[in-house]
């Protein structure tokens, strides 16, 4: 009741909707020669439709990332980053749907991107800390992590 009976709030009310997003539960990955590692994207949202989700890296030379994988739910994908050779890498991603216009990420980019860090030749050591009691002995041994080229 009252003078306000019947009166209209006109854009009282501002509701914004953040856009689904991919999430990127790590900013970097570390391989070992020889070696891969996985990394792992998930959604916020679960999609309307399968997502085509794409990896790639600035520079095969370092790392390589498998795929393109498809995600059908927020558990999303989990991508295989391998080892080539020692140095740094970038991996971006993108994302397509079948459904252009009406699907839950046909038009969410995604800036973040994962840094790649290729570790070079290294070694093995069987422990890294001794505890050595008086007049007693202990074996370390000590290997190469890759076989030398030459």
């Amino acid at each position: 009741g009252g003078i306000y009976q019947g009166s209209v709030a006109h854009d009282a009310l501002e509701v914004a909707v953040a856009p689904p997003t991919m999430l990127l539960p790590v900013t970097a990955v570390f391989v070992q020669p020889t070696s891969s590692s996985q990394l792992p994207v998930a959604f916020d949202t679960r999609p309307a439709d399968p997502v085509t989700v794409t990896a790639v890296s600035s520079d095969p030379s370092v790392a390589t990332v498998n795929g393109p994988l498809v995600a059908r739910d927020t558990g999303g994908v989990s991508f295989t980053v391998t080892h080539v050779g020692e140095g740094f890498s970038t991996i971006s991603f993108n994302l397509s749907t079948g459904n252009l216009t009406n699907s839950t990420y046909s038009t969410v980019t995604v800036p973040e991107t994962v840094a790649v860090t290729a570790y070079g030749p290294g070694f093995l050591v069987s422990a890294s800390q001794v505890r050595l009691a008086q007049m007693t002995s202990q074996t370390i041994s000590v290997g190469l992590d890759t076989t030398p080229e030459s």
